[in-house]
């Protein structure tokens, strides 16, 4: 008779803890998807940043960066080996870069999609471009490249 007594105690308290345990699995599980998610999205902001950022300062010349408009938006135009250039600008919800020969007649449809990215925002002060990208949640990153060739580069 006393071995019955103390099983049942021993019993639930481990089913205490085993309901205890998957409530905390549970918990966490949610909490790491919501982590993972958000990181996702500053990921691909981050990453479309860097890749202007390094695309800019390969294109860091006299007369080899010109801040324009493309696929009804905002767009940066690198010149590129002689005759051609390449097309970074948002359209279609995506981030799209387009090499082609500098009288083409490219459409923003051509341009290879990168990230998802609704609009790119471009701004040139002096020698300084100023990028803003906005993802389709709202999302906002941005920066700013001074370029070294300065004023002349634009």
């Amino acid at each position: 008779m006393r071995r019955d007594q103390t099983e049942l105690p021993s019993l639930a308290l481990c089913a205490l803890f085993a309901v205890l345990a998957i409530g905390v699995t549970l918990l966490s599980g949610g909490v790491y998807r919501q982590c993972t998610t958000r990181a996702e999205k500053a990921g691909a902001g981050r990453t479309a940043l860097s890749y202007l950022t390094n695309q800019l300062r390969r294109s860091d010349r006299a007369g080899a960066v010109e801040v324009t408009s493309f696929g009804g938006g905002d767009a940066l135009r690198l010149e590129q080996e002689e005759g051609y250039e390449l097309l970074l600008y948002c359209y279609d919800g995506q981030f799209r870069e387009l090499y082609a020969g500098v009288d083409s007649e490219a459409v923003p449809a051509d341009g290879t999609a990168l990230f998802p990215m609704e609009v790119m925002s471009v701004r040139a002060q002096s020698s300084r471009i100023f990028l803003a990208l906005t993802a389709s949640d709202g999302g906002t990153w941005e920066t700013s490249v001074s370029l070294r060739c300065g004023e002349s580069a634009l």
